[in-house]
């Protein structure tokens, strides 16, 4: 049997990998949402877009993608540079499969934000922290270079499908500058959508505050059609919805609040713009410095508007604003060009509601009650009756004042009115009716351009304040004085114009408006203009205006015209002149008038003021302009101001004229001035300046009968800053140099209520070789000081506070390295000498040096008593040891002690001194006097007598001495100016010494007493004298000065009688002893007495 083949089956391998090729990919497929789902990818997407976001930041906490399901983010908060969460999305879906997103167009569908919190802030600067934080995202990256071949415009767009945003139980926060509370929504919601390819854009903002107290509500719908195809603005539809929304707003001084009502819709349709809205400000309440202290409260402030534009003209057809206070009515019709223009407004104010709410501010007299007032105003603008043109007509009354004060009923039935009638032709302008009539100013006008515009009023300060004085409180305002107005307005040229205006007042006063009262016999204004006339007849421009001012002290006058190029014009002259008025009692020398003459001009587009002087303007006067000119920038309102420019002036008028106005004495300072200055002023009012004065011979007068003393070259520059305030000024850097020395500082100045506080460091330089000169001057020819100086502090009040001193509270630190000095003899070696102030109490640290080689300690101080005497003084254990002496020594300062040292020669030596109290005044007036009570030794002092010390030796009989020493100490003390000494004795033989006692005073006056012994070479040098002269000495009073000093001869012959009296006693006691003399024997005994 033949065997048959089977049919093989298939093999497993290959069914497993073709199984296997259609799985993988498809398991792949359906993972992919979960591998997009974890925490790597999720790491990836967020530093991906914090890269863009940089430097805010993106969180999110998880995400979810289904091929069939919404994707979804949870987690997810923007932050901002500085970690402020701006926005936190708990759950963020967009309703979208992930297989529409790949196989369809990837934009379109609903995104939905579910509990979104924003928290939105627009900062000072106008920025918003929202927008900054995508700011680096929605300009893109800057280092990516454009694509090289961009698409070009006319290719469209791939279509997208219609885009939806929901953002569903939110909250909502915003914050501004001018809020003084933030705008908060508890719930907030928003839906927006954006059709895919033609339709307006549409959206819905809601916001709510649910709380059983708070049903406030805030709706924002609208849409704009961006695709709408015009050039302009695209149709527009926005309407607001508010009930009871609560708002708060701060500003110039101001922080009103309340509650919102009311429909308000704006629409913008074939290119016109109409404006509809009814509702209600309610419980407005408005406080702040601008109320001074009052507080203003309204139920209700309601408004309806109807305002559309028609034609190229503006038609208001009602604009109604109603509150307790009063009410405002008007409608108009507003064209431009020769168009009919028609206007009316009717407006009334209940004065005694007014007054009642702001008493502060219209400054009501306290105890008053305004009871009833109201005031009127109707202005209508029509077409004229016949022919072209406008007629205005105005009429404005305050009637019916009454007030009570007190139970006393205060009325004034028509306190003000007014009233104009104007009829305005193509060709003229004629004023048919014009009066103001008050208790104070009477004003009546009429003309036309032709013949002129006329108008005349007289004006009565007193009878102001007269009349409102029962009802205003003036304060310290005080007014008098009448005046004349008169004003002046034609047409000499067609479309050109001329006014005047002239203004005088007689017996001016005004008192409480400056620190000084403004009083003034005179004051006279004219003030003119000319320039073009529009087709209207009114003044378009001027082309040249002047003024002139004056008064007592002051005249004044400019001439200004205006440059065709661009818009500036020329200060072509102004001219100052000051008259300083008399004093009484009136000053020894007259004050010239201070004048300015400059030319220059202003630029009113940049506020730009360029001034340089007349050339007849260049004489010296206190400030004047320089050759460079003075230039500001930047003045407008509210911008930076920029000055720069130079200054001069003569220092004596300055000096003088400030002495004459401030009513103190002048400085008797000379020279010529210059100041060159740049100073920038930032909108917050922020001052940064840089200065340099300079003069090149300033002198400050000398003592009587010296010369002046020479000061320059006299150098000072500083940079500082300000606060806005003014309060706070840095002293960037400060140099300031005079030929004697030079400083270098910086440092604060702050101000604390009244007073004002300095906080400065520096170095002080002085320049000795200039000061030798007076250092010798002041103290002796051979005088001179040396050293380095240390950097100096000082802090502290510069005003006093009460009846304090400011060195009470004063702190300072001065000091030298080096210090080194030379006077009367005496050298000081190389010593740090270091003062501080703190307390009212100066201190000086311990010096410790060599006088003369001589070791020396001092422990000086400064104090400063109530009456502000400032006392040097040397506590106890301040001494000299072994000072080496001089002649010049000796002659200067120890003749003082000693006065025969004076003229003395050839003195060598040592002194010590040891103090046990010296207090030396510095300042003070003539009760204040140098103390000083110490000792001071003489070691082995040798010198060559002078003609007094010989003089003296030689009343004593001895021959003449070519030497004499000191040796020994001597009691001191300086009282009342004079050097009081004790001790001091002279030997002038073996046996014999002279004996002084007294004191020489700082005028050079000696009043002493010196004790000369009797000796035998006053009687021939007799033996038998020697015993009987033992021990007598003669009193010889000692005058004059230490130049001339003077010996009272007469007072030593009263003393050698006396001596003689004492010599008989002596001799006839000695004679009887003898006589009575018992015989000798070698047992003692005892001496009789002698007799006296």
């Amino acid at each position: 049997m033949l065997p048959t083949n089977s049919p093989r089956k298939p093999r497993k391998w290959l069914r497993r990998l073709l199984l296997a090729a259609i799985l993988i990919p498809s398991l792949t497929l359906m993972s992919l949402p979960w591998l997009a789902s974890t925490s790597p990818v999720r790491v990836f997407v967020v530093s991906t877009a914090n890269q863009a976001l940089a430097p805010s930041r993106l969180e999110i906490g998880s995400l979810r993608f289904s091929w069939f399901g919404n994707q979804e983010m949870r987690g997810v908060v923007l932050r901002d540079k500085q970690g402020k969460a701006l926005v936190t999305v708990p759950r963020l879906s967009l309703h979208r499969t992930l297989r529409s997103l790949a196989m369809e167009n990837p934009v379109g569908g609903l995104l939905v934000l579910e509990g979104a919190a924003i928290d939105i802030e627009r900062r000072a600067d106008g920025s918003i922290d929202l927008v900054d934080a995508l700011d680096s995202l929605l300009k893109g990256d800057p280092t990516k270079p454009a694509p090289k071949n961009p698409k070009p415009k006319s290719e469209k767009a791939p279509p997208w499908d219609s885009l939806s945003v929901k953002l569903v139980n939110g909250s909502l926060s915003v914050r501004a500058p001018e809020l003084p509370e933030p705008i908060k929504a508890r719930r907030f919601e928003l839906s927006a959508e954006m059709p895919a390819v033609k339709g307006p854009v549409t959206w819905r903002i809601a916001l709510a505050n649910p709380s059983e107290k708070d049903d406030s509500t805030l709706e924002i719908a609208g849409e704009l059609d961006h695709r709408a195809p015009n050039s302009g603005i695209p149709p527009l539809t926005a309407k607001v919805v508010a009930r009871q929304w609560p708002w708060s707003v701060n500003s110039g001084g101001l922080t009103m609040s309340g509650r919102l009502s009311g429909t308000y819709s704006t629409v913008r349709k074939a290119e016109r713009w109409s404006f509809v809205g009814d509702g209600d400000v309610l419980a407005l309440k408005a406080t702040g410095a601008a109320l001074s202290g009052d507080r203003l409260q309204l139920d209700r402030l309601g408004g309806n508007y109807e305002i559309s534009e028609t034609d190229g003209a503006w038609d208001v057809r009602k604009l109604d604003l109603v509150c307790p206070l009063g009410s405002i009515k008007a409608t108009a019709k507003l064209a431009a060009g020769s168009q009919s223009v028609t206007t009316k407004i009717h407006g009334q104010l209940d004065l005694a509601a007014l007054a009642q709410q702001l008493p502060h501010v219209l400054h009501v007299r306290d105890g008053l009650s305004v009871e009833k007032g109201a005031a009127r105003l109707d202005i209508e603008i029509a077409d004229a009756d016949q022919g072209p043109g406008r007629k205005l007509v105005a009429e404005a009354r305050v009637s019916d004042l009454e007030a009570r004060d007190n139970g006393r009923l205060i009325a004034i039935r028509d306190p003000a009115s007014l009233s104009a009638h104007i009829l305005q032709r193509p060709d003229n302008l004629k004023v048919e009716q014009f009066a103001v009539k008050t208790a104070f100013l009477d004003a009546t006008g009429a003309g036309d351009l032709e013949s002129g515009v006329k108008v005349s009023a007289t004006v009565d300060l007193e009878g102001l304040k007269n009349q409102l004085r029962d009802l205003i409180d003036f304060g310290t305002l005080d007014l008098a004085g009448k005046g004349r107005i008169a004003f002046d307005f034609r047409r000499p040229e067609k479309q050109r114009y001329t006014g005047r205006l002239a203004a005088e007042f007689l017996a001016l006063r005004v008192v409480g408006l400056t620190t000084e009262p403004i009083a003034r016999n005179a004051f006279r204004l004219d003030l003119g203009a000319t320039g073009p006339l529009t087709d209207s007849v009114i003044p378009s421009a001027w082309n040249l205006a002047q003024l002139a001012i004056k008064t007592d002290d002051l005249t004044a006058s400019t001439r200004l015209s205006t440059a065709t190029t661009d818009g500036a014009f020329q200060i072509d002259e102004l001219r100052l002149a000051l008259v300083p008025l008399p004093q009484n009692p009136a000053p020894a020398t007259a004050l010239d008038p201070v004048r300015l003459a400059v030319k220059g001009r202003f630029d009113p587009a940049t506020g730009t003021l360029e001034l340089r002087s007349l050339p007849d303007a260049m004489k010296p006067e206190p400030i004047a302009i320089g050759e460079e000119g003075l230039k500001i920038i930047g003045l407008k309102r509210g911008g930076a101001l920029h000055m720069e420019g130079t200054l001069t002036g003569d220092l004596a008028r300055i000096d003088r004229s400030y002495a004459w106005w401030s009513g103190g004495a002048a400085m008797d300072l000379s020279g010529a001035l210059s100041l060159k200055s740049g100073i920038n002023v930032a909108p917050d009012g922020a001052i940064t300046a840089s200065m340099t004065f300079q003069s090149p011979d300033l002198s400050l007068a000398g003592s009587e009968g010296s010369p002046r003393r020479i000061l320059a070259p006299a150098v000072l520059a500083m940079h500082t800053q300000s606060s806005p305030s003014f309060d706070q000024i840095e002293v960037v850097n400060m140099a300031m140099a005079i030929r004697h020395a030079s400083i270098h500082a910086k440092g604060n100045l702050n101000t604390k209520g009244d007073r004002r506080f300095v906080d400065f460091a520096g170095t002080l330089d002085p320049n000795w070789a200039i000061l030798d000169p007076l250092i010798a001057k002041s103290i002796e020819p051979k005088a001179k000081v040396r050293g380095v100086a240390r950097p100096f502090k000082l802090r502290g009040p510069l005003t006093a506070e009460g009846s304090g001193s400011v060195l009470q509270e004063l702190e300072a630190e001065l000091g030298f390295d080096r210090f080194e000095a030379i006077a009367f003899g005496l050298k000081v070696a190389p010593t740090p000498i270091v003062l501080r102030w703190s307390g009212g109490v100066g201190t000086i640290d311990p010096i410790e040096t060599t006088i003369n080689n001589g070791p020396t300690i001092l422990k000086p101080s400064l104090d400063v008593d109530q009456a502000g005497t400032v006392t040097f003084r040397l506590a106890p254990g301040s001494e000299i040891k072994g000072a080496e002496i001089n002649d010049d020594v000796s002659r200067s300062l120890l003749a003082y002690i000693a006065p025969m040292l004076h003229d003395a020669t050839r003195v060598t030596g040592k002194a010590s001194v040891t103090v046990s109290k010296a207090d030396y005044p510095i300042n003070g007036d003539e009760s204040t006097h140098s103390t000083l009570i110490g000792r001071v030794e003489f070691q082995d002092v040798n010198f060559a007598p002078g003609p007094f010390a010989g003089e003296l030796i030689t009343l004593t009989g001895q021959k003449g001495a070519s030497g004499l020493r000191l040796d020994q100490p001597i009691e001191l003390a300086i009282a009342d100016g004079r050097v009081n000494q004790r001790g001091l004795s002279i030997p002038v033989g073996r046996d014999a010494k002279l004996e002084f006692e007294g004191s020489v005073g700082f005028d050079q006056t000696i009043a002493m007493r010196a004790k000369v012994p009797i000796t035998q070479g006053m009687l021939g040098n007799s033996a038998e004298a020697k015993e009987l002269l033992e021990g007598l000495k003669v009193g010889l009073p000692i005058g004059g000065t230490l130049s001339h000093p003077t010996i009272d001869r007469r007072g030593m012959k009263v003393g050698l009688r006396d001596a003689s009296k004492s010599v008989l006693k002596r001799g006839a006691n000695d004679l009887l002893n003898n006589l009575v003399k018992p015989p000798r024997s070698n047992s003692p005994r005892t001496p009789a007495p002698r007799l006296r």
